[in-house]
Order: structure tokens, then C-alpha cells, then sequence
């Protein structure tokens, strides 16, 4: 599903207009910017670029694990039945276009490994979950989901979003398509 945030727009015209300038360094200035980016995470805009630490424990920027291929960024939970939902749902996809250029770059939200590892094993995922510990990134805050437990975004090959549906039935013929399949 995508979500229509223009309600956002006049508060960002408010804040750049009037507030920008006001107590320059606090760092109310710094979330903002990250807050107004995330909302700006939308079909047709690029995706952004941000570090999340890979299976080795290694900070590396997610542009480097989705350049050149359409990806799926699935942020998920283990807590989070609706996202354990959605990253099952698409294990069927994956497997169909994972040799012809289509990848999921899974990003677990937890408090310790063993969950995402549990949770992962249980439902099957084909794929390798990077871990979220702790926020330690703010990689939620950055995708603007907050406190949500998760969400997609399917990005093409140059980065562009395609995509903020977890549905694999919406998903699929967006991937054949960005994949050059149909």
C-alpha cells in the first residue's frame, strides 16, 4: 500500500519558511531533516543511503548490497507478525527471480541476535537477515516507520523506488517488469 503523506507539506513549508534558522546546532534541526527525508521516501524518488551492519558485524552503506539489482528492502521484526507475514509471502517471489537479478535484503529490528535468528529459521527465509540492534543505526527513524515494526521498499536498479507495498501479489509483476520479464 502506498501512503499518501501529503498532509506533511504545509509543516515542512512552516519549518523551512519560519523555524530553520531558530537555535541553529540543536539537534531538533537534525531530526527533522531525517524525519523530512524519510517522508520523501516515495515511488518515483531515490532511496536513500544509510549504514546497517552486515552478517560479518561490518558497517556498510546498503547502497553497496542493492547496487545494480532490483532489491527489496524488507524491514521486519521478530516481534512483528504482520512483517513475518509479508517476508513469508514473498519467499515465492524470491525464489523465482533471485537468479535473473531480483534480491531481498532482509533488516531484522531487534533487541538480540538469537531472536531475528529464531524468528528467521522458523519461517524459512531463504535469504540473510541483517541485524537492527537496539536502533543502534536509527534505520527505522531514517525509512520513517518509527516505531512500526517494519515496511518494503522495492528499488530498481538505479536506486529509484518502485515500490512501498508489502503485498507479494502487487509486488511481483513491478518486479517482472523492473527485471525486463514482461
Amino acid at each position: 500500500m502506498n501512503f499518501d503523506n501529503s498532509q506533511f507539506e504545509p509543516y515542512l513549508t512552516l519549518y523551512h519558511d519560519k523555524l530553520i534558522n531558530y537555535y541553529p546546532g540543536h539537534p531538533i534541526h537534525d531530526q527533522i531533516a531525517t524525519a523530512e527525508t524519510a517522508y520523501r521516501l516515495q515511488p518515483g524518488k531515490p532511496y536513500i543511503d544509510y549504514t546497517v551492519r552486515n552478517i560479518d558485524g561490518q558497517l556498510v552503506p546498503i547502497s553497496t548490497l542493492t547496487k545494480g539489482k532490483v532489491a527489496l528492502i524488507d524491514l521486519w521484526a521478530s516481534w512483528c507478525g504482520p512483517c513475518r507475514s509479508h517476508s513469508i509471502a514473498m519467499i515465492p517471489v524470491y525464489e523465482k527471480y533471485k537468479d535473473k537479478g531480483f534480491t531481498v535484503i532482509a533488516i531484522a529490528r531487534e533487541r538480540n541476535r538469537q531472536a531475528m535468528e529464531n524468528a528467521a529459521k522458523k519461517d524459512g527465509y531463504p535469504w540473510q537477515s541483517l541485524l537492527e540492534l537496539n536502533d543502534e543505526n536509527q534505520v527505522w527513524r531514517k525509512n520513517g516507520a518509527g516505531n512500526a515494526g517494519g515496511a518494503m521498499y522495492l528499488i530498481d536498479r538505479d536506486g529509484t523506488i518502485l515500490s512501498t507495498s508489502t503485498d507479494a501479489e502487487e509486488l511481483e509483476p513491478i518486479i517482472r517488469k523492473a527485471l525486463n520479464i514482461d
